[in-house]
């Protein structure tokens, strides 16, 4: 499939095929799915897919199909010279479980089939390794690519859990066993049903040496706190506190029509530092939940904010009715894909702060214009840039 963007820049995307013979049995399950892009600007991307299919003893099952591995390639000199590759591992849940990014290395290095598609990372790309990120989870199960271990927790059996994605910790390392550069441990009330973070701890290599798990002496820790209706942990947080022991309080009141532990309704910044303290109210259309009045309640100053039929902000009123206010209207023609936005300048509601942007089919940025003082100012997005 390829298609072109009003600057005439072509994409072409390159799938396995739908119709007729795929290869082997095994393989039918990729059809369909892009294994290459090749981008307006002559980059290209190249994918090799993997299934996680879940154990079977009885027959071959390919399913639930993931990236594991993507190749970016660039030209140098009208030619493929350079590679980055992004290789991925998920568990039987889905959940990703180590990413592992390459330097560039050579685009010839790519080991292929006889299509010219990837089959692989290239030997000795070790020494590339830049970082790679390990997450692990409260609910642990084997390696997608494992069809042969039972295990209670996947998704698939009724003994899995509710909740099954709930990170436990993750690391950011330059090397795939070792160097580590961050750490982060996350607890819950429940990992395995509500889900709710309630300690977010973060290695802190000035405080002390890495241990896992983190400690108070080598880490920093930012704490939630919820409430309960009528019984249990609902997901409202009342209370974060954050390294310092700065406190932010939350309070959830009538939002129209009787409702009320909804959305926050108050928010106090600061709140256990009487002369700090900063606290601004909301209000919301019921239907969609979007803040139709934000206050500062500290300095008596709102910000209203208006919307059309899809949620979109069509007037937003900064300082509403003091001396001070400023409008920003925005306009919405989706017919010529494009936005219009006017801010004041000088006085209540000139609109002379103008900017306009053009998008292509896809929704992506393609051109944008700025008005101001009476001179026009034209950038071009770097899509649109890219394809010239």
């Amino acid at each position: 499939m390829q298609t072109q963007s009003p600057d005439n820049g072509l994409t072409k995307e390159y799938s396995y095929c739908t119709v007729g013979p795929c290869g082997p049995t095994s393989l039918w399950w990729r059809a369909g799915i892009v294994y290459k892009i090749e981008n307006p600007d002559g980059s290209i991307i190249e994918r090799l897919w993997q299934t996680n299919s879940p154990q079977n003893p009885h027959e071959a099952v390919y399913i639930n199909p993931f990236v594991k591995t993507e190749f970016t390639s660039i030209k140098e000199g009208g030619s493929l010279s350079k590679t980055a590759i992004r290789d991925y591992k998920h568990d039987k849940n889905g959940n990703v479980t180590q990413v592992v990014e390459y330097d560039w290395v050579a685009y010839g290095s790519i080991p292929r089939d006889g299509d010219g598609r990837p089959t692989g990372i290239p030997g000795g790309a070790s020494s590339q390794i830049k970082r790679v990120t390990v997450n692990n989870y409260h609910v642990v199960t084997p390696d997608s690519s494992d069809t042969s271990t039972s295990d209670a927790d996947v998704y698939h059996l009724t003994t899995a859990p509710k909740l099954r994605t709930a990170v436990k910790d993750t690391e950011v390392r330059s090397a795939l066993a070792s160097g580590t550069q961050s750490r982060a441990e996350f607890t819950y009330d429940s990992a395995t049903t509500t889900g709710n973070l309630t300690t977010e701890r973060m290695w802190d290599s000035t405080k002390g040496a890495l241990t896992a798990p983190l400690t108070g002496s080598n880490s920093i820790a930012i704490t939630h706190q919820y409430n309960s209706w009528p019984s249990g942990a609902t997901g409202r947080r009342t209370v974060t506190t954050d390294a310092k022991g700065t406190t932010t309080n939350y309070f959830y009141d009538d939002i129209g029509n009787g409702t009320t532990n909804l959305y926050p309704t108050k928010i106090e910044a600061a709140a256990n530092f009487a002369t700090l303290k900063r606290t601004t109210t909301f209000k919301y259309d019921f239907n969609s939940g979007l803040v139709t009045e934000a206050k500062d309640v500290d300095n008596n100053v709102w910000t209203l904010t208006s919307y059309d039929f899809y949620g979109r902000p069509t007037l937003v009123r900064e300082a509403a009715t003091t001396f001070a206010e400023r409008q920003t209207a925005t306009a919405y023609s989706d017919s010529n894909r494009r936005v219009i936005v006017k801010s004041d300048k000088d006085t209540l509601n000139d609109g002379k702060l103008i900017s306009v942007q053009h998008f292509d089919q896809f929704g992506r940025l393609r051109l944008s214009k700025r008005f101001q003082y009476g001179l026009r100012t034209r950038r071009r997005s770097h899509r649109a840039q890219a394809a010239r």
